[in-house]
């Protein structure tokens, strides 16, 4: 992973990490959330965003960016509210995960592989 620190809406960060590097962050595992958290390590980031976010037909369903289905999850306690019912993407804390308005501007987390 990669941590991008110039903040973006969460669609223009997918584009960015599409286009830079593979997609925004896949979270399919507690190691894979451990590794994201080193990235952010040291630096001042309260929030980034993660490729996670509401599936446009069906708003009851979580999907990653890259279309698989969410199998693992960190939410924080009380997460995810909805909030004013317009609240479809996630940020990754210090303290877990939380469902935000997409159009707010965070740094975000790349995948990114070897060549």
């Amino acid at each position: 992973y990669v941590l991008v620190s110039k903040p973006l809406t969460w669609e223009s960060a997918q584009k960015f990490c599409r286009e830079n590097y593979v997609d925004l962050a896949t979270v399919t595992t507690n190691e894979e959330n451990q590794r994201l958290m080193k990235v952010s390590a040291g630096v001042i980031v309260l929030f980034g965003w993660i490729g996670l976010n509401k599936n446009a037909l069906d708003s009851h369903i979580w999907q990653w960016s890259d279309g698989e289905s969410m199998s693992f999850s960190n939410w924080i306690i009380s997460q995810p509210d909805n909030y004013n019912e317009n609240e479809s993407c996630v940020v990754l804390s210090l303290f877990g995960w939380n469902d935000v308005v997409c159009t707010l501007a965070f740094p975000f987390f790349c995948s990114w592989r070897f060549v």
